[in-house]
């Protein structure tokens, strides 16, 4: 039997930790926001909001849901977005 255990963002812990920052001195497991929200001081930018979610029609008239997610970094944003189903489409 499998066993998943969520890790929690350590900055809002409300969210699920994706992003693992590792230094000699220090480790953080943050969300997507809280990671973007630091990348923001970092950087120096600010991010415009994006919507969290779309829906679009398939060539066959079928409706699709897709959720966005956006990882700022220092070479550029990236964007993933991937259908609410399961082996639904996802597209970065």
């Amino acid at each position: 039997m499998w066993v998943i255990l969520m890790k929690w963002c350590e900055q809002c812990e409300s969210k699920e930790a994706k992003v693992f920052l590792d230094s000699e001195t220090t480790s953080l497991q943050l969300c997507m926001d809280c990671h973007n929200e630091l990348m923001e001081e970092e950087l120096e930018v600010d991010l415009d909001q994006l919507a969290e979610t779309f829906s679009l029609k398939d060539s066959q008239g079928v409706s699709r849901t897709f959720y966005v997610e956006r990882r700022l970094g220092p070479n550029g944003i990236y964007l993933e977005a991937a259908e609410n189903i399961e082996f639904g489409y996802k597209f970065a």
